[in-house]
């Protein structure tokens, strides 16, 4: 394989775990789901509901009914102000949730979302009549209790500052943003997130319309009542028609949130595979390293029946089998210790956790690697340093 492939073939193994910092504490699914508040209930108007696909059944044309996507957006902003939360951000978050329930990525009961509550979404009568916009005349409801512009002047005024059709554009690359989060982290939002969802934004090239919502006001409030099986499909949607920006395509099959000892140490080892002392690791290790190389096809293979929360997927739950990538952590560990502090894979949490299961080995393989580097920096040849075979008995022979 030449270097350039095998470069390659790093920087993929990187990008499936390089996310997977972080604690994976979640031992509960309704935990892991976490606590969706009452003003934070996703609302969505009957016809559109009527109309959102179930897991066998594609969706309806109502989906495409701006009147439908609108009267929604404003019923999912009017109830997060009931919550305190301000118009600009109310408004914004409302024609997100709109928007990805006109994809057909709502399920319509507790059992196709897989959520481990009773309810987290309200519907908002069975009829909806007359435009919605910046002038607001809504009917809702049996008895048509009749939503008048004086009551909606918020939403009035605020939709008039909004870039509606940027937010339309981005809603499906924030959903698919977070589907990653949560496949490698094992939940919607906390505070150490931030650096990952802001990297892993970056990385599609887009830009936010304006500076209104956080990542929080998305991973955890906006999102969070679709549930997280909802989050795959509309990410595998995304996927199917070729509109995934590059960096989250590469990131479909990521190490998940459950899996992530296999993940690093196999990523550790072909990383260490690069270098001039794997020949003699191999000899040494062969069974642990020929089994590694298993549970590693296995969790690529089978991917969320791995995480940690495989259940909100709807997904049967698989145990998977580590002892070998424990075996081969402490000396893995060592290895990423002698490397340079800006490696991509360095500080990796779940390695670092089982390397001290034999800090020893770790320690001294460090050193041993770290004596080689510094012996490198003496050496007079090229040749030497990296340790290649010399080229002219290469010839004799």
């Amino acid at each position: 394989m030449v270097e350039e492939e095998k470069r390659g073939l790093l920087t993929f193994y990187s990008a499936l775990v390089e996310d997977l910092n972080g604690p994976h504490a979640f031992k509960d699914e309704r935990a892991a789901f976490g606590y969706v508040e009452r003003h934070e209930y996703l609302r969505v108007v009957a016809p559109l509901l009527n109309a959102c696909p179930t897991d066998l059944t594609p969706g309806t044309a109502e989906l495409g009914n701006l009147n439908f996507i609108l009267a929604t957006a404003y019923f999912n902003a009017a109830r997060l102000r009931e919550g305190n939360v301000n118009d600009a951000v109310a408004v914004r978050i409302g024609l997100l949730r709109a928007k990805w329930i006109s994809l057909g990525w709502l399920r319509k009961t507790k059992e196709q979302r897989n959520t481990p509550f009773n309810e987290v979404m309200e519907v908002v009568g069975d009829r909806i009549v007359g435009p919605i916009g910046a002038d607001f005349s809504v009917e809702v409801g049996e008895d048509y209790n009749v939503v008048t512009y004086d009551e909606t002047k918020w939403w009035s005024d605020e939709l008039k500052k909004v870039d509606v059709n940027k937010w339309s554009e981005l809603a499906p690359i924030l959903w698919a943003v977070v589907a990653h989060v949560f496949r490698v982290r094992g939940h919607h939002y906390k505070l150490e997130y931030e650096e990952l969802y802001t990297r892993t934004f970056a990385g599609t090239l887009m830009t936010f319309p304006d500076n209104i919502l956080t990542w929080q006001d998305i991973g955890r409030t906006a999102i969070h009542p679709f549930g997280v099986s909802a989050l795959e499909r509309g990410a595998a949607e995304m996927e199917a028609n070729n509109s995934l920006p590059r960096n989250l395509l590469i990131r479909r099959n990521a190490i998940p949130c459950g899996a992530a000892l296999v993940g690093t140490t196999y990523a550790a080892l072909k990383s260490l595979a690069g270098t001039p002392f794997y020949p003699q690791i191999r000899a040494h290790y062969t069974v642990q390293i020929d089994a590694l190389e298993l549970e590693y096809q296995e969790v690529i293979t089978h991917g969320l029946a791995y995480h940690i929360s495989a259940g909100l997927y709807g997904i049967q739950k698989r145990v998977l089998n580590t002892v070998s990538a424990e075996a081969l952590a402490p000396l893995l560990g060592g290895y990423i210790d002698a490397l340079p502090r800006e490696s991509a894979i360095k500080g990796q949490k779940s390695l670092n956790k089982h390397k001290d299961t034999n800090p020893l080995m770790s320690k001294l393989f460090s050193t041993w690697l770290q004596g080689q580097v510094d012996s490198a920096g003496k050496a007079k040849r090229m040749e030497d340093a990296l340790m290649l075979p010399d080229i002219e008995e290469d010839e004799k022979e």
